[in-house]
């Protein structure tokens, strides 16, 4: 049996444009945001110590757990966006890390 180094699927989506208006004054709608999905792997930090992270409204929160994603990954979520590991975790990312091996992501 093979070992599977990112058997989960994150999915998040970038941020869109915001409407605009044009030299006449009408509203251009913007661009909705992409939807993006990436090989990762998540381990689960519930009942593993008290791990405490910052979210961006400054309050104090429990780690959920932590994301990793192979170093080829070129879309990375930023702080604070919502993301879902599917069927296993809904959050918020607390803070990325890129390392030489893989990006790590702490969440919320």
């Amino acid at each position: 049996m093979a070992y599977e180094r990112y058997p989960h699927t994150l999915v998040f989506s970038k941020a869109g444009t915001e409407s605009t208006l044009d030299g006449n004054g009408f509203i251009v709608a913007g661009a909705p945001g992409e939807t993006v999905t990436e090989p990762c792997r998540f381990d689960d930090a519930n009942g593993v110590g008290n791990s405490t992270v910052t979210g961006v409204d400054n309050e104090t929160y429990r780690q959920a757990g932590t994301i990793y994603l192979p170093m080829s990954s070129l879309n990375i979520p930023e702080r604070g966006m919502q993301v879902e590991v599917v069927d296993m975790f809904k959050g918020r990312v607390a803070s990325t890390y890129r390392g030489q091996l893989h990006t790590s992501i702490k969440v919320y």
